[in-house]
């Protein structure tokens, strides 16, 4: 993984207010990414922050069981890697790790290894902790072929806060992250990084598009928001 680009965006320019930090990302060679993520995935270091065996022995077993389907499902029958399946978790891991090394934030398991079963779309994707704000951004991933994605990320984002999704991911982080931040985004009080795949766009153009997105628009006035582009058609890839 390599940052192209890590900066503020200063919205007075497009005549908006609020807090918005854009990364751009270039995988490498996608083939030697997907083995890098699975290894990233299955490092359980995390499990030492839970306080009981029981609790350490049923979240291992969750954990390893998600890393044993996405390893199946990340190759075919030949051992060659399926970036159509691969892909939004390439995007959620790279973009985590670039919030992670950009911004300092805490890094936190994929939803999935938390044990959140995947049944039609329960929530976010990944996490991290700004922990000097005690804020936690909750973000969400989204890979399409030869599309910058960020509306398909927005509008989910969007639609799991009217739903309240961040609500139902309290329990399944309380064990990792400090008590004042869960108690924040309880009372609505957390950030947001939209994650998603992105062509050869220049980044300006890329960051013009957004601002003028109504689901940015919409989340930019009670959230800070990371942007997380992931080239995903780079010709050596």
């Amino acid at each position: 993984m390599k940052i192209l680009n890590s900066h503020n965006v200063d919205l007075s320019q497009y005549g908006l207010n609020g807090s918005v930090y854009y990364i751009r990302v270039s995988p490498g060679k996608l083939e030697v990414t997907i083995k890098e993520i699975l290894i990233e995935l299955s490092n359980f270091s995390w499990l030492a922050k839970f306080n009981k065996d029981y609790l350490i022995k049923s979240m291992e077993h969750k954990a390893q069981a998600t890393c044993d389907y996405l390893k199946k499902s990340f190759y075919d029958d030949q051992d060659n890697p399926l970036i159509s399946n691969a892909g939004e978790y390439i995007v959620s891991t790279l973009s985590k790790r670039s919030i992670v090394e950009q911004l300092e934030h805490l890094d936190i398991p994929l939803a999935e290894l938390l044990g959140r079963k995947k049944v039609g779309n329960p929530g976010f994707d990944f996490f991290t902790e700004d922990v000097g704000n005690h804020t936690i951004s909750c973000g969400e991933s989204k890979y399409v072929n030869g599309v910058n994605a960020y509306n398909t990320s927005l509008a989910q984002i969007r639609q799991f806060i009217i739903e309240k999704k961040h609500y139902d991911d309290i329990p399944i982080l309380q064990s990792l992250v400090d008590e004042e931040s869960l108690e924040r985004m309880g009372n609505d009080q957390f950030g947001v990084s939209v994650a998603f795949s992105a062509t050869n766009i220049s980044d300006n153009k890329l960051i013009e598009n957004i601002v003028a997105n109504e689901h940015f628009k919409e989340l930019v006035n009670n959230h800070k928001i990371i942007l997380v582009a992931v080239n995903m058609n780079e010709k050596n890839a």
